[in-house]
């Protein structure tokens, strides 16, 4: 039960040290933005806010045509791609 609970303790502060050495570089990153254009942050939660309530009343959010065509002209690139092909032979002479 010890060894148990050794681990867990390992795995928590593991955990605890990734999140703040990931999350406290962008933490002042973001604050560093919100200090010179504070405008932004109060322009980004009134869209989402109008949006959710658009989202509670029943209506249907959708990107713009022009968004979604160039989202699946990159992915008809990516699908009909040559590269690929020749990253999957890559990968599976690789893996054996």
């Amino acid at each position: 039960m010890l060894h148990g609970l050794l681990v867990g303790a390992l795995v928590t502060a593991g955990f605890l040290g990734f999140i703040a050495l990931v999350g406290l570089p962008i933490s002042y990153g973001v604050g560093a933005i919100a200090r010179a254009v504070p405008w932004a942050g109060l322009a980004t939660g009134a869209a989402l806010a109008i949006a959710g309530l658009l989202t509670l009343i029943g209506r249907q959010l959708r990107l713009p045509d022009a968004v979604e065509s160039a989202t699946a002209a990159r992915a008809t690139t990516w699908r009909d791609a040559p590269v690929r092909d020749r990253l999957w032979r890559r990968l599976t002479r690789a893996l054996g």
